[in-house]
């Protein structure tokens, strides 16, 4: 993709006047941001879930939410496994830890 295509997507986007509905949450807003927080403030796979990584492979921990979040083990390929990281770094200038705030 050319970059002036992309970055005219990008300044359309921040001309609009975004619009987010939110519904009352049963614990307060502290909860909230408590939750919110968990997300923003991670990386995509913490060293701990690492099992072991092979000549080709790499073996992480999971959790299986189909089994009732039981933890389990995957193995795959050191390319997929890169290629899964590298799907959670955001492209330059894009900011994860940090939330906007409008008053519009």
């Amino acid at each position: 993709m050319d970059p002036r295509v992309f970055q005219n997507f990008i300044d359309e986007c921040y001309s609009l006047n975004w619009y987010s509905y939110t519904k009352r949450t049963f614990s307060g807003p502290l909860a909230v941001m408590e939750y919110l927080g968990r997300y923003t403030h991670r990386s995509a796979i913490a060293n701990n879930r690492i099992v072991s990584v092979g000549k080709e492979t790499v073996t992480i921990q999971v959790k299986d939410y189909k089994n009732n979040n039981q933890k389990d083990t995957v193995t795959m390929k050191g390319v997929e496994f890169i290629r899964r990281f590298l799907m959670h770094i955001l492209p330059k200038e894009f900011v994860k830890n940090s939330l906007l705030w409008s008053s519009s």
